[in-house]
C-alpha cells in the first residue's frame, strides 16, 4: 500500500494515514499446529480454502482472519487454528471483514453479500438488515472500523453504524447532497473528529456533532487528491 501524509488540517498527536491503494494484506505468522477437525460418520466438514490472507482482527486471546473462502482464527496460547463456517455456526459464506471490541469481548464478521454476524459470549447473533434492503445499484461493505462498542461500516450506502452492545443497525451517514449514495472507503478517527474516505475526497465532522445523519453536519476537506482509499490513525 501507499502511504500518502498526513492531514494537519486536524492536527491531534495522532497521525492520519491516507491509504491510496491496498491490493492485498499479507498475513505472516509462525508455523502452527492446526487444530484437528475429525469428524463422526455422518456428519458434515468444510473443505475451504484458507490461504491468501485479506483481512486480520486481534482478540485478547485470539486473532481472526479472513482467508480466501473462509475465515479462521487462531488461538494465542494454545497455537492452534480453528476454522469458522456454516458448519460451526456462522450465519453465510464468503466472510470479507472482521472487526473485535475489547470494550465488549465482541467480534463482528461481515459477508460478501452484506450479511453480518456478531459473536458475543459464544453466541453467533445475525443482523440480516442490509442483505435484505433491496436499493437499486451497487450494495457493498468495504471495511470495519470498531470504535468503543459501535462497528462504522464503510460501504456504497455511505457509514452504516453497528451498536455492538445491543446488535442492532443504529444509523447510516450520508456526507453529502447526492441523490446518488457517495460511497464511503474507509472511516478513522483523530482527537475530536471522525474522517471518511470517499472517492471524491475526505469528510470530516465532529464526532459528538448531534445530527451526524444529516449531510450538512459534514464538510469536504479541501485538498487536491480526488480520491481516497482507506484511512487510518496511529496513536
Amino acid at each position: 500500500f501507499t502511504i500518502f501524509y498526513t492531514l494537519n488540517k486536524l492536527s491531534d498527536s495522532n497521525i492520519l494515514l491516507l491509504l491510496l491503494d491496498m491490493k492485498k494484506l499479507i498475513f505472516l505468522f509462525f508455523p502452527l499446529l492446526l487444530h484437528a477437525q475429525d469428524v463422526p460418520i455422518g456428519s458434515w466438514k468444510d473443505y475451504l480454502s484458507y490461504n491468501s490472507a485479506s483481512y486480520i482482527a486481534e482478540a485478547n486471546d485470539k486473532i481472526y482472519c479472513v482467508a480466501s473462502g473462509g475465515l479462521f482464527f487462531v488461538e494465542k496460547k494454545e497455537e492452534t487454528i480453528n476454522r469458522l463456517s456454516k458448519i460451526t455456526g456462522l450465519s453465510d459464506i464468503n466472510a470479507k471483514q472482521v472487526g473485535y471490541t475489547e470494550a465488549l469481548d465482541i467480534t463482528i464478521i461481515v459477508y460478501e453479500n452484506c450479511n453480518i454476524d456478531i459473536l458475543k459470549n459464544n453466541q453467533i447473533i445475525n443482523i440480516s438488515d442490509i442483505k435484505r434492503k433491496e436499493i437499486s445499484g451497487l450494495k457493498l461493505i468495504t471495511n470495519i472500523t470498531v470504535k468503543d462498542t459501535m462497528a462504522y461500516l464503510s460501504s456504497s450506502l455511505g457509514l452504516i453504524l453497528v451498536d455492538l452492545k445491543n446488535t442492532e443497525i443504529k444509523d447510516v451517514y450520508k456526507v453529502d447532497s447526492n441523490d446518488e449514495n457517495t460511497a464511503i472507503n474507509g472511516c478513522a478517527f483523530l482527537g475530536d473528529s471522525i474522517i471518511v474516505s470517499t472517492d471524491v475526497g475526505l469528510y470530516f465532522a465532529d464526532v459528538n456533532g448531534p445530527n451526524l445523519s444529516d449531510f450538512n453536519s459534514w464538510s469536504l476537506y479541501n485538498n487536491t487528491y480526488p480520491s481516497y482509499g482507506n484511512i487510518l490513525t496511529l496513536n
